[in-house]
């Protein structure tokens, strides 16, 4: 018995160590150059306002990227047999991905620097006989950079991959994450908004259609399946909740609000959304801001936002929810809502004021009580019967209590 364990082993290891002998010829890239950790760190500590290195210096720019990025095709680092090694892959990228860009620093070393790593990135990315492994965790990189770096530059080969039907799903997970951090960067920059609008243009309309996507499901369909197109889903909505963006004039395909809207009222979507993506798409379209477009009628996502806290406070007192973290949806959304703190629409302020109430009490861990809520929302009906004022098919099902 020993002796057939030992046997079992030996083959076991065999085949671990043999792989990365057959995979280095088709997909094991590496990077033959030594890269020179001190000069590459010197130039990540240029200042802003240091003239732009030579050539030569910022070359050294394209050795950094592929030996930070390369190891993920490495079968060895990708094998269960070292847990934890690719995670050290991305953890030392990101070292010195903090370095480049979270600090003022030399521009011409951190547009080149971030072209490299996407060059590196991609290069992974457009071989699909990569392991999947190596694809997502490449993807993990690009999203990564995009945390980091915000540049909208990233939003061409970020958008490339969610639009890719033959992409799996894991590798689209990253770079919706990414695209939210290229919105949040844009949000942030001073002044705020995006300085190339095609780039905002490809970002919107792209999360719009993704959320809006049907993937063909069958009765066969298994749950995990299903759980798991809504974890991906629920990303792409969290990445819209970084534009305070209604809508964009004239692009028909960028209705930001309408999206958001129809993950609060289960409208029309394909699997039917999660509590936790209609409290995304809830905190979304209170971040809206109307003075952004002067379509948006925010009485109309009012209304459906006030019920979707009803709807919670049901569901807060079902046994059957239990394991919904309730404390943290009520502090977030509530969070959201002073956004309206200030919002002179009387039929806004009173459903601020009384989901405030709901949501306060359920931040308490006590059991919440939205009758009042419901009354409001069933005797009083918004002004706007569109949530964009110019297009009255702009709406989603009636909420129902």
């Amino acid at each position: 018995m020993l002796r057939s364990r030992f046997l079992w082993l030996a083959l076991l290891l065999l085949l671990c160590t043999q792989a990365p002998l057959r995979a280095q010829n088709d997909v094991y890239l590496t990077e033959d150059r030594r890269l020179d950790y001190e000069a590459f760190k010197n130039l990540l500590a240029l200042s802003a306002d240091s003239p732009a290195p030579e050539k030569e210096k910022l070359d050294l720019l394209e050795i950094a990227a592929r030996t930070l990025v390369y190891p993920i095709t490495n079968p060895q680092k990708q094998s269960p047999l070292t847990p934890g090694s690719l995670d050290k892959v991305l953890t030392d990228l990101d070292f010195y991905l903090k370095s480049a860009y979270t600090k003022p620093s030399n521009e011409a070393v951190r547009a080149r620097f971030r072209d490299e790593l996407v060059t590196a990135s991609m290069k992974i990315l457009s071989n699909f006989n990569q392991p999947l492994i190596a694809q997502v965790n490449a993807a993990r990189a690009l999203a990564l950079l995009a945390e980091r770096c915000g540049d909208a530059k990233l939003t061409d080969p970020l958008v490339a991959l969610i639009a890719d039907q033959n992409r799996s799903d894991g590798v689209k997970y990253y770079a919706l994450r990414g695209l939210g951090s290229v919105l949040q960067a844009a949000r942030k920059s001073t002044p705020p908004g995006f300085k190339d609008k095609t780039a905002e243009q490809k970002c919107l309309t792209t999360l719009v259609a993704f959320i809006e996507r049907k993937p063909e499901l069958f009765e066969r369909t298994p749950k995990g399946e299903i759980e798991g197109l809504k974890i991906i889903r629920r990303e792409a909505i969290r990445a819209l909740t970084e534009t305070r963006v209604p809508a964009l004039p004239a692009v028909k395909d960028s209705l930001v609000a309408l999206a958001l809207l129809r993950v609060v009222s289960k409208d029309g979507l394909v699997p039917e959304p999660r509590l936790d993506e209609q409290v995304e798409a809830a905190i979304g379209l209170c971040q809206l801001d109307p003075k952004l477009n002067a379509d948006y009628a925010l009485d109309y996502a009012a209304q459906h936002v006030g019920w979707l806290v009803v709807h919670l406070a049901q569901a807060y007192q079902d046994p059957s929810q239990k394991g919904e973290p309730w404390k943290i949806h009520a502090a977030r959304l509530s969070d959201a809502m002073q956004n309206w703190k200030d919002v002179k629409d009387p039929f806004v302020q009173a459903v601020f004021k009384d989901a405030l109430l709901v949501l306060d009490t359920m931040e308490d861990g006590k059991n919440p009580n939205a009758q009042n809520l419901a009354l409001l929302l069933n005797n009083r009906k918004p002004a706007s019967t569109s949530v964009y004022k110019s297009d009255p098919k702009s709406t989603v099902k009636e909420p129902t209590q």
